[in-house]
């Protein structure tokens, strides 16, 4: 999954950057930018909608852990069904050998990212309480 490999979602349905132990409200807000009342703001918002839900954290009785409800992945989903459509029409007006080309230049992009950021040493930082974009 695309944002599993990002490290924004852990196979145990948690979600965020780093390890899942905390995906938690404040441990959120720091890696968004927001602050821990604006995240929980947020996070009530996602579980009104059926999109999270918030379990216990076995490890902190004040705090709870934020998890992808069963089913968010298509309520998601539903809300891009025309792009994906719009998509799809688009593709499928390419020819085999345009597809590979267009294929290849993206893997190649993938590839060229890969590589800057390892050879500046930089690493992709959550947006500041200050609004600037990340590096």
């Amino acid at each position: 999954m695309c944002l599993e490999r990002a490290g924004v979602y852990h196979k145990d349905g948690s979600f965020g950057r780093g390890a899942p132990s905390r995906p938690d409200a404040p441990a959120q807000a720091g890696k968004n930018g927001s602050t821990s009342g604006a995240t929980t703001a947020m996070l009530d918002r996602l579980e009104k909608a059926g999109l999270i839900e918030r379990r216990p954290n076995p490890n902190d009785r004040r705090g709870s852990l934020i998890a992808a409800a069963q089913g968010s992945s298509q309520i998601a989903a539903s809300w891009f069904e025309s792009a994906r459509r719009a998509q799809d029409r688009l593709i499928s007006s390419y020819s085999e050998s345009e597809l590979e080309i267009i294929s290849d230049v993206f893997e190649r992009f993938a590839k060229l990212w890969d590589d800057e950021r390892e050879t500046t040493g930089r690493q992709t930082q959550p947006v500041s309480s200050g609004g600037r974009a990340c590096d």
